[in-house]
């Protein structure tokens, strides 16, 4: 598969994800059924539209946002539970959240609820998971030779950690961990919670070039849960990502692409080791290393094109027109996969 991202062509051989229910090669060369007629979705989201199937656009698919009664429609999107219930059983229903199940938006504890046939969300164990973004491994003729990150781009680095956030209490206790690191080593908090500004017009991307870490930390420790702001700032900037729980990202993340707080015994023993690296230029830089084999490609949500083939509606598309929902089930195991995939109390 190739297509172009920020302007570079890249031929990939495959992406770091959740294989159980589909291949890579699966996702993204689907054919169409020769007998296989359009289908039709209706989107009950607002900011959801047939601008989302721009990555797949030559499956067959569209996506309606009128619910006129006399339309004959395949599938559904919604984002609550209780609204599964007025679909006729023959119609595929997709439940769409990209909130942790501590800040629930589904409706799942109300009564009599009627649950999905498949989960659009950041959950990789479904068929029509959509993250906020993914690795790929790059073909032998997209990779590079060497590191393209080099001591000249840490010239204007001089400050130790930087964190932006708007959510100052969380259920991961983010903010406990950053209290007690900020005793042993600078931290700038930008946003809500802090007293540091910048320029929001850029996403505040300058401010990455002056610090050598960037705290990607979760609201809450759910698997698979993992903020946008590590495949944003923490992948698509010179700047070392660290984030809370090693095994929820190592799966889906670059190899030696990040730190992760878990590694270590205490605040204090993580801020002698990122000191270290400050001081040691070559071992900061095989952070970025991984960028000769690997590419992050970042879904904003709002550029609906190749780069979403493998992830959400378009796979939502597929399934109507593959034989994978014919006998597929509606979610018996709701209450267990999604309201108990969280750590409940998290003390740092």
């Amino acid at each position: 598969m190739s297509f172009n991202y920020k302007g570079q062509k890249i031929v990939i051989d495959d992406i770091l994800f959740d294989d159980t229910y589909s291949t890579f090669e699966e996702r993204t060369n689907f054919n169409i059924p020769k007998d296989s007629k359009k289908k039709k979705i209706l989107s009950k989201v607002s900011y959801i539209t047939n601008d989302n199937l721009g990555g797949c656009s030559d499956w067959n698919c569209e996506i309606i946002t009128e619910d006129n009664k006399n339309d004959v429609i395949d599938g559904v999107i919604v984002s609550s539970l209780t609204e599964i219930s007025q679909y006729k059983s023959n119609i595929f229903v997709g439940l769409l959240t990209q909130e942790s199940p501590a800040h629930d938006t589904t409706g799942s504890l109300a009564n009599n609820v009627v649950y999905p046939h498949t989960f659009i969300s950041f959950r990789h164990d479904s068929y029509t998971s959509s993250p906020y973004g993914y690795t790929v491994h790059l073909a032998p003729e997209s990779q590079l030779l060497k590191n393209p990150i080099t001591e000249n781009d840490l010239i204007n680095k001089s400050k130790s950690i930087s964190w932006m956030v708007s959510h100052c209490q969380t259920p991961s206790n983010r903010e406990g961990y950053v209290s007690d690191l900020k005793k042993y080593i600078d931290v700038d908090i930008y946003g809500a919670c802090g007293n540091k500004d910048c320029r929001r017009e850029n996403n505040c991307n300058d401010v990455d070039n002056e610090y050598y870490f960037y705290l990607a930390f979760e609201n809450s420790i759910c698997k698979d849960y993992i903020t946008e702001k590590l495949w944003y700032r923490g992948y698509n900037r010179p700047i070392i990502p660290i984030v809370l729980k090693k095994s929820i990202v190592e799966r889906y993340a670059p190899p030696n692409s990040f730190i992760a707080v878990d590694d270590f015994k205490n605040p204090k023993e993580l801020a002698s080791y990122l000191k270290d690296l400050i001081k040691d230029k070559n071992k900061y830089l095989s952070y970025f290393a991984w960028m000769k084999e690997y590419k992050v490609i970042f879904l904003d949500g709002q550029n609906h094109d190749i780069t979403e083939r493998p992830w959400g509606f378009c796979q939502f598309c597929r399934m109507l027109h593959s034989n994978i929902n014919k006998n597929y089930t509606r979610m018996s195991n709701y209450e267990k996969w999604w309201n108990n995939s969280c750590e409940k109390k998290v003390n740092w």
